[in-house]
């Protein structure tokens, strides 16, 4: 037995326990749709710009646990499901925040094509997060999470910090409503 088939066998060990965590995530998928659905209900009860911000810095740390397990050497199948469950959770808020937020960007008649464009990031981030992933893949599968993880929090840091509030959108988007919006205001706080 050669030294070059003892690396082998233990590589081949640790991209078989990756990918068979990633290939048979049964519990998310089978949790995503109540995450989906009480994720929408809390986004449209809190600030979107905080509710999608902590998800992707969340989601990002969880994603950087991930690869940790290869760090800390573990090769337990339910720490794996576990952070993915926690991390789907997390995630699950990145759609409902995103389209509530573009929506009201943009109005009725534009809405479809704003649409259409930015859902290209499907395409554009998986596209990017394999390059990304496969950059690192030779120091350990690992740093496959670590980075991208590293990278949504810096994203979710970003986003909190230029992401203007959803009042001050309205104001830029229709200057004549944002002052019958503020009068409004003034009135009910009895400042006017």
């Amino acid at each position: 037995q050669s030294a070059c088939s003892t690396q082998v066998r233990a590589l081949v060990g640790q991209c078989s326990l990756a990918l068979f965590s990633l290939a048979f995530p049964v519990p998310p998928v089978t949790l995503t749709p109540a995450f989906s659905l009480s994720s929408g209900q809390l986004g449209d009860r809190t600030d979107l710009r905080l509710f999608l911000s902590a998800g992707m810095v969340l989601s990002g740390l969880l994603v950087m646990l991930y690869g940790m397990g290869f760090f800390w050497d573990i090769h337990s199948y339910s720490y794996f499901v576990v952070v993915q469950v926690f991390a789907g959770l997390f995630q699950s808020g990145g759609w409902p925040s995103v389209v509530a937020i573009v929506g009201k960007w943009f109005g009725h008649g534009k809405r479809g094509l704003v649409m259409g464009v930015w859902n290209a990031h499907t395409s554009v981030g998986n596209i990017m997060g394999a390059m990304v992933a496969g950059l690192v893949l030779k120091h350990g599968w690992g740093w496959s999470f670590l980075v991208p993880g590293f990278i949504m929090v810096v994203v979710g840091v970003v986003i909190y910090m230029v992401r203007l509030p959803v009042e001050r959108v309205a104001c830029i988007a229709n200057e004549a409503m944002c002052t019958v919006e503020s009068s409004i205001v003034m009135v009910l706080s009895g400042m006017r």
